[in-house]
């Protein structure tokens, strides 16, 4: 990722994907920008009505806890590390162009199916490129990566029934809450169930304190997995915006972490699953950020690890459809806000940093004085639009559902700054936002 400076607005921290080698990529359709502003957002983008909820679906989808009681006192870092330094993986992505590195978790999960040769790894959705090779390592009985025996690789992306009956699949991503989980099925290799270790989340009940101690174990470089750190929760749910996700609600930690442990583990001294880490600043060395296992008082969708899990593994359960991730009420914000313009049509008065807008070359003056929408992205199912104002672009922009394309057309200033709108180009957004990566499929 590139180096970003780090801002501070309020309780708004700037900070940088940087614990993974990934680089700069855009994840998907979905953009990053607020619902609030100046003016109206082009709102009423929804899921086909025939997709299934995936809160509903998501009921057979249960954690399992750690039993250990967080009144006793904690454990030791050796007997904490020992207890689930195993269900830690480490990741390698391959790409027609490149390489990247990161981690994740096994987590124990029960999705309600009968059989025993399947597990769960949660990692970090922007580690996911389009039609990639992913490779998991898992560490053998003695702690080593690299076995053979342990090693899965295959294909994610592609088409709609790509990753069926292989060993590694990628169940279901979401952007704004940066949570993957991958499917392993060990089934015709030569290890057992028992060769498996699961890591536990929190019990129910209790929660992570402020300055509380945590470990978190990854894949430093993409050659050291198996790596330990130490620390402590610096900081509970800051509010921070992640380069080319928006904003998020992260546990700050003050442990070491590195480029190539996105997706990995955090864990408390008890030896329970709680967070999973994702973010950094290259300019501060010990500021890190984790996903937590659960968002209190989240005033529309949880984006902790639980609720988006259990949600992204029971959709794709329901659907039977491996590249899903569609999340219920994940709105899509293409990341711009239009007010009344002194031409026909919607002007741009903002447009934010990281969105979708941004880009596609949309810029603050800009007018939209038209719309193209193609339903499904089929171009022999185009309808066009006039826009005369902010009200017609609104109506028009709720028709408007996951899976369509639209071109927006638009009149820009002239550079003379005579007040003239002579320049005129289109720009092109799909509006896809239940994909993890573009397999370039939709779902009948």
């Amino acid at each position: 990722m590139k180096k970003t400076l780090l801002k501070i607005f309020t309780l708004m921290l700037t900070v940088l994907i940087c614990l993974s080698c990934v680089a700069c990529h855009d994840f998907g359709a979905g953009g990053n920008g607020g619902e609030t502003g100046g003016g109206t957002t082009p709102t009423g983008i929804v899921a086909p009505a025939d997709l299934p909820n995936s809160v509903i679906a998501s009921n057979g989808v249960t954690f399992n806890y750690n039993t250990t009681l967080r009144q006793s006192a904690p454990m030791d870092i050796l007997d904490a590390t020992e207890l689930v330094k195993r269900s830690c993986v480490a990741l390698a992505v391959e790409t027609a162009d490149a390489e990247y590195t990161g981690s994740g978790v096994i987590v124990d999960v029960n999705d309600g199916e009968s059989h025993e040769n399947v597990f769960y790894i949660v990692t970090c959705h922007h580690l996911m490129i389009d039609v990639s090779t992913i490779t998991v390592l898992l560490p053998n009985e003695n702690f080593v990566y690299g076995d053979a025996k342990y090693t899965f690789t295959d294909k994610i992306g592609g088409t709609k029934t790509s990753n069926a009956n292989n060993k590694v699949s990628l169940v279901g991503g979401d952007k704004a809450s940066d949570i993957a989980v991958l499917k392993l099925d060990i089934t015709g290799s030569q290890l057992t169930k028992t060769d498996i270790v699961k890591a536990k989340i929190i019990p129910d009940g209790y929660s992570v304190e402020y300055g509380e101690e945590v470990f978190a174990i990854g894949n430093p470089s993409g050659i050291l997995p198996g790596t330990l750190s130490c620390g402590n929760i610096s900081y509970l749910y800051r509010d921070t915006f992640v380069n080319d996700i928006g904003k998020m609600t992260l546990f700050q930690i003050d442990l070491t972490s590195h480029p190539g442990s996105s997706g990995g583990a955090l864990f408390s001294m008890y030896g329970d699953l709680i967070g999973i880490t994702n973010s950094g600043d290259e300019e501060y060395t010990g500021l890190n950020f984790a996903i937590p296992y659960s968002i209190p008082n989240s005033t529309e969708i949880d984006n902790g690890f639980i609720n988006i899990v259990k949600q992204l593994i029971g959709t794709a359960l329901a659907v039977d459809f491996e590249n899903y991730g569609y999340i219920s009420g994940r709105k899509e914000t293409i990341g711009f806000v239009v007010v009344a313009s002194e031409l026909q049509g919607a002007k741009i008065e903002m447009v934010y940093e990281n969105s979708i807008a941004k880009s596609k070359g949309m810029q603050v003056g800009d007018v939209i004085t038209g719309l193209t929408i193609y339903e499904n992205s089929n171009r022999n199912q185009g309808s066009n639009h006039n826009i005369t104002s902010v009200s017609d672009f609104t109506e028009k922009m709720s028709n408007v559902k996951i899976g369509d394309t639209v071109v927006f057309s638009i009149s820009r200033p002239s550079s003379s700054g005579s007040g003239e709108y002579v320049q005129t180009y289109k720009a092109e957004i799909a509006i896809n936002q239940f994909y993890f990566a573009n397999t370039g499929v939709y779902p009948s």
